[in-house]
């Protein structure tokens, strides 16, 4: 889980700084989406009851990311980069319901329980907000996304999810990284398919 980490914070510097100068093309919904739920991750997965030391780090490296990939984002990118689309809006929407679920098991239930609870919508939800990134690199005749920084994702998931599953406390711990293999996975296939598209 620790190398998990030492991997995923260059790729995430790499990331924010494509994002920064616009080499990429990310878009804004997804990593507001991210910020947001990964802010929320981490107090939920603490109050969880299965939690280790070597979980928190991930879920802070994490943070790092994301945070640095928003901020390149907003102030990195042009003002057309940043319009918003019937995904973006959608994605945005059900954000705002999932908070207002976190809300409530966290105010109304045990801690231990609402922060369990908690931790499966915010997996739900971060599922969703791939879909903004994956309509955009689809749709558009450029290649949104680059392609170093999400092999290195994969790379950094895959070993945390190693990590994890050789562990004690597999569960929730796997559960974090399976999700972003599988969906970094989809986001990886799309770019290679537009790479070879493109390069025709």
């Amino acid at each position: 889980m620790l190398l998990s980490s030492l991997v995923s914070i260059p790729m995430s510097a790499w990331y924010a700084r494509l994002a920064w100068v616009g080499k990429s093309a990310p878009p804004l919904s997804t990593w507001t989406i991210f910020t947001i739920t990964v802010t929320l991750s981490l107090p939920s997965y603490l109050s969880s009851g299965n939690r280790d030391a070597l979980g928190a780090i991930s879920n802070i490296t994490d943070l790092f990311a994301v945070w640095s990939a928003l901020i390149a984002i907003l102030f990195g990118q042009k003002r057309q980069a940043l319009k918003l689309t019937k995904a973006d809006i959608f994605c945005l929407l059900a954000i705002v319901k999932v908070c207002v679920a976190w809300a409530f098991v966290w105010y109304f239930w045990s801690k231990e329980t609402a922060g369990l609870t908690a931790f499966w919508y915010i997996q739900g939800i971060m599922v969703i907000a791939y879909w903004p990134t994956i309509t955009r690199l689809w749709k558009s005749k450029e290649l949104t996304e680059p392609f170093g920084p999400w092999l290195g994702v994969i790379l950094s998931m895959s070993l945390g999810l190693g990590a994890a599953l050789t562990g004690n406390d597999r569960f929730p711990a796997a559960i974090y990284p399976l999700r972003a293999v599988v969906m970094v996975s989809i986001v990886i296939a799309i770019i290679v398919y537009k790479r070879r598209k493109l390069s025709r």
